[in-house]
């Protein structure tokens, strides 16, 4: 299974299951890559943050980048516990909207199915 992880904690026996591709949608790294230390290294200096890998599976939970819905419901719990005012409307409004564009800014495209944006690039 594909799943999304900051590139500080990918490991050699993962591979990307997407390309990585520039800001112009040039391919960089192809999909099937091994994430040794020279592409981890080249990645990091594209400004990378994170891939879309497989071979994740000993990955522990908070290695992974989870998906926009259960970012969401995280918010709305830490959120609860706080007094209601309209700055923490404000601020939960703002921290839903940045994880909105960031969820779609990484997810996949809808045209090709091809390269997603990363952090960065696209992967």
């Amino acid at each position: 299974m594909a799943v999304r992880v900051p590139l500080q904690f990918a490991r050699p026996e993962m591979r990307l299951a997407r390309p990585v591709c520039d800001a112009d949608g040039h391919l960089l790294v192809g999909a099937g890559t091994a994430l040794d230390a020279r592409v981890c290294l080249a990645l990091r200096r594209l400004a990378v943050q994170s891939v879309v890998v497989t071979g994740a599976d000993g990955l522990a939970g908070w290695e992974i980048l989870p998906p926009l819905d259960q970012q969401l419901i995280a918010l709305r719990h830490r959120m609860a516990g706080s007094d209601a005012s309209t700055s923490m409307d404000l601020l939960s409004a703002a921290i839903g909207r940045y994880l909105a564009r960031r969820a779609a800014r990484l997810a996949p495209s809808r045209a090709d199915d091809g390269p997603a944006s990363s952090d960065g690039a696209s992967s």
